[in-house]
Protein backbone atom coordinates (compact mmCIF):
# COMPACT_ATOMS: atom_id res chain seq x y z
CA UNK A 1 0.00 0.00 0.00
CA UNK A 2 1.09 3.61 -1.00
CA UNK A 3 -0.23 5.94 1.35
CA UNK A 4 0.28 9.20 3.60
CA UNK A 5 1.09 8.71 7.26
CA UNK A 6 0.13 11.43 10.19
CA UNK A 7 0.74 11.75 13.31
CA UNK A 8 0.65 14.93 15.81
CA UNK A 9 3.46 15.19 18.62
CA UNK A 10 3.07 18.07 21.06
CA UNK A 11 5.66 19.13 23.59
CA UNK A 12 3.29 20.49 26.12
CA UNK A 13 6.07 21.71 28.93
CA UNK A 14 9.28 19.85 29.69
CA UNK A 15 8.90 16.50 30.30
CA UNK A 16 5.17 16.53 28.86
CA UNK A 17 4.95 15.08 25.49
CA UNK A 18 1.50 14.04 23.75
CA UNK A 19 2.26 11.48 20.83
CA UNK A 20 -0.26 9.38 18.92
CA UNK A 21 2.22 6.98 18.42
CA UNK A 22 1.47 6.06 21.85
CA UNK A 23 -0.84 3.46 22.71
CA UNK A 24 -2.56 5.14 25.21
CA UNK A 25 -3.57 7.60 23.25
CA UNK A 26 -6.63 7.71 22.11
CA UNK A 27 -7.52 10.98 20.77
CA UNK A 28 -5.73 12.35 17.20
CA UNK A 29 -4.82 8.39 16.39
CA UNK A 30 -2.41 7.57 13.58
CA UNK A 31 -4.13 7.66 10.18
CA UNK A 32 -2.89 6.60 7.03
CA UNK A 33 -4.57 7.73 3.83
CA UNK A 34 -3.96 5.76 0.64
CA UNK A 35 -2.75 7.03 -2.22
CA UNK A 36 -2.11 5.83 -5.61
CA UNK A 37 1.81 5.17 -6.75
CA UNK A 38 3.55 7.70 -8.67
CA UNK A 39 7.14 8.69 -9.92
CA UNK A 40 9.09 11.41 -8.42
CA UNK A 41 12.51 12.74 -9.52
CA UNK A 42 15.00 13.88 -7.08
CA UNK A 43 14.17 17.51 -5.55
CA UNK A 44 10.94 17.23 -6.67
CA UNK A 45 8.58 18.60 -4.27
CA UNK A 46 5.42 16.82 -3.45
CA UNK A 47 2.34 18.86 -2.10
CA UNK A 48 0.64 17.06 0.81
CA UNK A 49 -2.35 18.56 1.48
CA UNK A 50 -4.94 18.12 4.70
CA UNK A 51 -8.03 19.49 6.00
CA UNK A 52 -10.02 18.47 9.53
CA UNK A 53 -13.99 18.59 9.83
CA UNK A 54 -13.92 18.30 14.22
CA UNK A 55 -13.87 14.33 13.66
CA UNK A 56 -11.86 13.12 10.78
CA UNK A 57 -8.28 14.41 9.11
CA UNK A 58 -8.82 14.17 5.63
CA UNK A 59 -5.10 14.22 3.21
CA UNK A 60 -4.63 14.12 -0.51
CA UNK A 61 -1.87 15.01 -2.86
CA UNK A 62 -2.33 17.95 -5.43
CA UNK A 63 -0.59 17.61 -8.62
Amino acid sequence: MHGIVQWIRFHLTEGIVYDTIDPGVRAFETEVTPVEPFDVTDGQAVVICGRHDRDVPRFWLEA
